[in-house]
């Protein structure tokens, strides 16, 4: 620092604009949320693991459906949960679409082949 110059004062040399301009130049971490609830938001890349994936989505649904079928038969007391359970994707979608009007495709394509599921699972 140069003499004349008090402590408090901003030096405007050339050594100091260095330092500031290479410090700001560093660009900062790049967050990325790995958290396990944001991965199944993620959209199949590909059209194999687009296939897979629907694939899945719809033997599941399909499962679930008869699973809902034997409990209803089993006992009236299911009856209700198991019709709830039967309208859930359809009141998920609504909700979504007045809440979130710019929603992920990729909630839209799923939620779409859980319902042909429930579907497919009631023709069986």
């Amino acid at each position: 620092m140069q003499s004349n110059q008090e402590p408090w004062q901003i030096n405007d040399s050339e050594e100091f604009r260095g330092r500031y301009t290479r410090l700001h130049q560093v660009t900062p971490p790049v967050m990325v949320d790995r958290s396990p609830a944001h991965e199944p938001l993620q959209p199949p890349v590909g059209f194999t693991a687009a296939l897979g994936d629907g694939v899945a989505w719809i033997a599941v649904s399909l499962l679930v459906r008869l699973g809902i079928d034997a409990l209803m038969a089993s006992s009236t007391s299911f009856f209700i949960p198991g019709i709830l359970l039967l309208a859930a994707p359809a009141v998920v979608a609504v909700t979504i679409a007045l809440i979130m009007p710019q929603w992920s495709w990729s909630l839209g394509y799923r939620l779409v082949l859980v319902m042909f599921g429930l579907l497919m699972g009631g023709r069986l």
